[in-house]
């Protein structure tokens, strides 16, 4: 028996894994270790609709992403009637939804703004209605972008769970979060939707059982730990 199953069976009764060498003593998830990394940004973002560089771009929407909000997935059934009011169900079809959202921090300058208004402006032009993008631009493939989602244990390394959203674009414009009121004076958050087709979760399984995968993440981990290893030269 695994040692995580030792911990149930000997906590059946009162659930408390707490303790050092309890014969029940386990870990909990502890939420908040997660991170963002936008793998894959639009090259015509880059000179066109900000400043920023597509390596910026891709640093920037990473670093000040705060919050996340993953869209839910259920399954859906049918019911069917029997006699006498008796009924069975079966699964029918799951229900997946379209959107998740980012919660990004605001930052003298304004690059969020820049990078989210850009990109939406190149699909559509909120002066003309019409996109700005020609020919071969006008393609999935170039206008939006494949984002990682993962959280790990506190120790920032050991990734926990994982989700992998590709076909992404903005959806909200940036403009009411700047509002003023001289009696309030704060930081500024954008609440961004944005739209996919393709929503991957991972297990713990699959990600033990795919080399190619984990190996992804957990680069995308490590260059994010190397700049931890900078803070602590400083």
């Amino acid at each position: 028996m695994s040692v995580l199953n030792k911990a149930y069976e000997n906590n059946l009764f009162n659930r408390s894994f707490g303790g050092t060498n309890e014969p029940g003593v386990a870990d909990p998830y502890i939420s908040g270790y997660g991170f963002v990394w936008f793998n894959t940004i639009p090259t015509m973002l880059s000179g066109n609709y900000t400043s920023l560089s597509q390596n910026d771009i891709q640093k920037t929407l990473s670093a000040l992403s705060f919050s996340i909000t993953i869209p839910n997935i259920s399954l859906e059934k049918v019911t069917i009637q029997a006699l006498g009011g008796t009924h069975f169900s079966a699964p029918s079809r799951l229900n997946i939804g379209d959107t998740f959202n980012i919660t990004f921090l605001e930052l003298s300058g304004t690059p969020i703004k820049s990078i989210i208004n850009g990109w939406i402006n190149a699909l559509k032009d909120i002066r003309t209605g019409g996109s700005n993008l020609t020919g071969t631009q006008y393609r999935k493939s170039q206008y939006t972008s494949t984002v990682y989602y993962w959280t790990t244990k506190p120790d920032l390394q050991t990734i926990e769970t994982a989700w992998h959203m590709t076909g992404v674009f903005p959806e909200t414009y940036v403009s009411n979060q700047f509002d003023t009121d001289v009696a309030n004076n704060q930081e500024v958050r954008h609440d961004i939707t944005f739209s996919f087709d393709n929503l991957y979760p991972y297990s713990q399984e699959q990600l033990a059982g795919s080399t190619s995968l984990l190996g992804k993440i957990q680069g995308f981990t490590n260059t994010i730990l190397s700049y931890k290893q900078t803070l602590m030269n400083f």
